[in-house]
């Protein structure tokens, strides 16, 4: 059975959930029918918002459960909270994925907006703290999960590759192809480049 477990993130507010239901998820839903020309690829979809931007902080309740036991300020990694703080009804957790290496550390928010693949809350939990740990550039875990991180340094990229480049945006498809498209055999020889 094919599934997409997807994470969205960079500052996406609770207000903006209602349009990355409409918008993103609808693009990629597009993104795979279309990538599974000429048959129709429709992949189950679980889709997520990591959220870093808030005021959360979580504390151990004695010296026995802090990773950093001499001073007890941190929770232990791979703590996870997902009642009385949360949504009442709703698929939405705090993860601490990591051990801090200095000061508080800050757990990350996870909001399950889409599950097409029925997955229970633990089942998402556990998923979301391995993807943590497959992070290429290091080799502990990291704060959240490894795709978010790779599509920030292809954002990141992507940004860099069109700096000074003039874009007409009424006609994004035909731009892309004619100054945005890399070289085939810079793709073909390292697909995750942006790494």
């Amino acid at each position: 059975m094919d599934y997409f477990f997807f994470n969205i993130s960079d500052g996406v507010s609770e207000g903006q959930f209602p349009h990355v239901m409409h918008f993103e998820l609808q693009a990629i839903k597009n993104a795979c029918r279309r990538f599974g020309q000429p048959s129709r690829y429709e992949p189950k979809i679980t889709l997520l918002v990591v959220q870093k931007r808030h005021h959360i902080r979580l504390f151990p309740t004695g010296i026995k459960n802090s990773d950093d036991q001499d001073r007890g300020k941190n929770v232990q990694a791979g703590t996870i909270v997902d009642s009385n703080i949360t949504h009442p009804s709703h698929v939405d957790f705090y993860l601490v994925s990591h051990a801090s290496i200095q000061g508080t550390a800050r757990p990350t928010k996870y909001r399950c907006l889409w599950d097409d693949n029925k997955m229970s809350e633990d089942d998402i939990e556990t998923l979301t703290y391995y993807l943590c740990h497959m992070f290429s550039r290091c080799t502990r875990s990291v704060s959240y999960p490894a795709p978010t991180y790779y599509a920030h340094l292809a954002a990141f990229r992507a940004r860099a590759l069109i700096n000074g480049v003039p874009i007409q945006m009424d006609n994004l498809e035909r731009e892309q192809l004619t100054k945005l498209t890399l070289r085939p055999e810079l793709l073909s020889s390292n697909p995750m480049f942006f790494v």
